[in-house]
């Protein structure tokens, strides 16, 4: 488990604490830090990340705006799969919860 981008990423300690934030309770929004920027993690009933909030453009505005999500889906593995960048601009992100 963790997937071979993920130990790239952020090594071997690092899978296990990034993978902590893509669990817990159905709707709590998981906040934490990394590499400066704030990141929220909603949780979805399965009690598994469903949306990854990212608070940074990364340095690269041409990909991402200053706020954009992922949405994460989940693979056989039980291996998290992010999706391209889904950016908004300035001030309208939507409020992070489950979509019904």
């Amino acid at each position: 488990m963790g997937g071979g981008w993920l130990k790239n990423a952020y090594g071997d300690k690092g899978v296990a604490e990034h993978r902590k934030k893509l669990y817990g309770r159905p709707g709590d929004v998981n906040v934490n830090t990394k590499g400066g920027y704030k990141q929220e993690v909603l949780i979805g009933q399965d009690s598994r990340a469903i949306i990854e909030r990212h608070h940074s453009d990364h340095d690269s505005p041409k990909k991402h705006t200053a706020i954009h999500d992922h949405k994460i889906t989940w693979d056989e593995n039980g291996d998290p799969q992010y999706s391209k960048p889904i950016n908004y601009n300035t001030g309208n992100a939507p409020k992070l919860k489950e979509e019904k």
